[in-house]
């Protein structure tokens, strides 16, 4: 049994974290000392007007804090830490709202138990116990290791798979998409993220280049065909659904019979970013031109506080859910527009972006899933957590040419967040002695623990814009960890990065993404550019 006076040791783990982010960590032992350093600082706690956003948490990387309520004549609280087998840990504090921290680092990785007991001054028990189930997962352990192969030739090898993938060559014969590919009924999102990765071919891939922009200029005309004319409320969108799979499709059937004449609102931005990109590339202004006709449409339809919807119809722009979403996507290309093309006239719309997102969005902690089949009318506040717009919004923060203190703060917790709840640095074996996952790895939320290699992506592209604003070198260790694993999930025979990363013996539910591997092969054409 451990009992230690916490609130002195939180005040010196806290200086620790700090003094160790400008620290001489160059060796592992160094970065893994600062890693347990912050593992003690709770991710932004609950109490004092702050929101508890752990209500829904499984598990734990950073020491956390529980909203538990003050009990009438306690003098002090009793913390006890279980796990079978007879391990305990106990300290008593001050708040039933203190943080684990100061046994946080004794603790394994495993399934444990928290009590806690208010007691009076004599240390008897007064009032009713707390307790709570929790797994205290891995912790992140540095290593001197090698990716199994070269970053850029894995990013190059992936998008080659896609390019020469029958779903993807259709294109070339073809302005309509090929339906035995079930996932492009997603139009914005797959078929967006298909130009974007042939725009990637025909800039690195010479020899491939005609045929690559023959591919994009098709399937660019699709969605230009099917997208919402000038003068409609969703002017210049294309549909986030197209057409209906086959009923032999039964999961994807099913989620768009259900969205059918429904939008994503901010996935209008996949194509967008797409259009800009071909037009990079070939100088043709439709292009640009229907790029920003959908970034005007998103000026436009910006509520007064600054927020937009996360579903609306179609053909009317009106709310389905009265959910708001995590502008990201949306905000990323209004600055696209004005730093790489000089367009300035969003400057207000990304202003009060921000501004919602810093009233609203930051001080709830609530980043929840932006995904349709998840949304429903009765979805309670944190209850499906994500690892996607967390990390997305941290990548935006940190890009900018000037961060703020805040900024800085914030994209730090939101990392964090990610990290405490959705990155799984190890896992323990099954039944079997086997460990059915791939890792390192990043479940993409709450409502879907499975590891996704976008997540792992996502992640790692975080931690990687840490590093390169701050010079944090554990921030770097672990998004070439993250990105180490995507090299390490590629088949090297075909190139293939799976987008799901559990264990399937017969390889049936590794399921293709183009949304996904572009994600991937941006990270590691990133992680190519830091270490060539």
């Amino acid at each position: 049994m451990k009992t230690i006076n916490l609130i002195s040791y939180c005040a010196i783990a806290i200086a620790g974290v700090s003094a160790s982010c400008t620290g001489n960590n160059d060796t592992i032992a160094g970065l893994n000392r600062q890693a347990a350093e912050e593992y003690v600082v709770p991710v932004r706690p609950g109490g004092e007007g702050r929101p508890f956003w752990n209500v829904n948490a499984k598990r734990f990387v950073y020491a956390p804090v529980f909203d538990i309520p003050e009990t009438p004549d306690a003098h002090s609280y009793r913390f006890t830490v279980t796990q079978p087998g007879g391990a305990r840990w106990e300290f008593t504090a001050q708040s039933p709202r203190e943080s684990l921290a100061s046994v946080w680092n004794d603790i394994p990785v495993g399934e444990t138990e928290l009590t806690v007991q208010p007691v009076d001054a004599s240390g008897a028990a007064v009032g009713e116990s707390f307790s709570r189930k929790f797994m205290r997962d891995f912790p992140y352990e540095a290593k001197d290791t090698a990716p199994l192969r070269d970053y850029r030739e894995s990013a190059m090898k992936a998008i080659y798979n896609l390019h020469k993938w029958e779903p993807v060559q259709s294109w070339i014969n073809s302005t309509m998409p090929d339906m035995t590919f079930e996932n492009n009924v997603y139009a914005c999102k797959i078929i967006g993220s298909t130009i974007a990765l042939e725009c990637l071919v025909a800039e690195n891939m010479p020899q491939e280049r005609e045929e690559a922009l023959k591919i994009a200029r098709n399937a660019a005309q699709y969605l230009i065909d099917c997208s919402q004319p000038a003068d409609a409320p969703l002017a210049y969108f294309p549909p986030t659904y197209n057409l209906e799979p086959a009923d032999t499709a039964q999961y994807t059937y099913g989620v768009v019979k259900a969205s059918k004449g429904k939008t994503m609102f901010m996935e209008a931005v996949i194509p967008a970013d797409a259009f800009l990109d071909l037009f990079d590339i070939t100088g043709d202004s439709i292009y640009f031109r229907h790029a920003v006709g959908i970034a005007d449409t998103y000026s436009r339809t910006q509520a007064p506080d600054g927020s937009w919807p996360i579903k609306v119809y179609y053909e009317t722009g009106k709310c389905v859910e009265d959910v708001k979403c995590t502008p990201t996507p949306v905000l990323q290309l209004f600055a696209r527009l004005g730093g790489n093309y000089g367009i300035d006239r969003y400057a207000g719309n990304i202003s009060a972006a921000e501004a919602w997102m810093d009233s609203v969005a930051l001080p709830r902690f609530d980043l929840t899933g932006q995904f349709e089949d998840q949304l429903k009318e009765n979805l309670t506040p944190y209850q499906n957590l994500t690892s996607c717009t967390p990390t997305e919004y941290a990548f935006y923060l940190l890009s900018k040419p000037q961060v703020s203190e805040k900024a800085l703060s914030d994209a730090t917790d939101l990392i964090r967040l990610v990290e405490d709840q959705f990155v799984h640095w190890d896992v323990l074996p099954e039944e079997l002695g086997l460990k059915m996952e791939h890792v390192p790895s990043v479940h993409e939320q709450y409502l879907y623990e499975v590891g996704v290699d976008n997540s792992a992506a996502c992640t790692a592209a975080a931690f990687l814009a840490l590093y390169k604003k701050t010079g944090d070198k554990l921030a770097y260790s672990k998004a070439r960890a993250l990105t180490d694993a995507i090299v390490a999930s590629q088949d090297p025979t075909t190139g293939h990065i799976p987008t799901l990363w559990f264990y399937s013996p017969t390889g049936r539910y590794q399921s293709t993404w183009p949304n996904c591997t572009l994600m991937s092969a941006r990270q590691l054409l990133d992680m190519a550019d830091m270490t060539d």
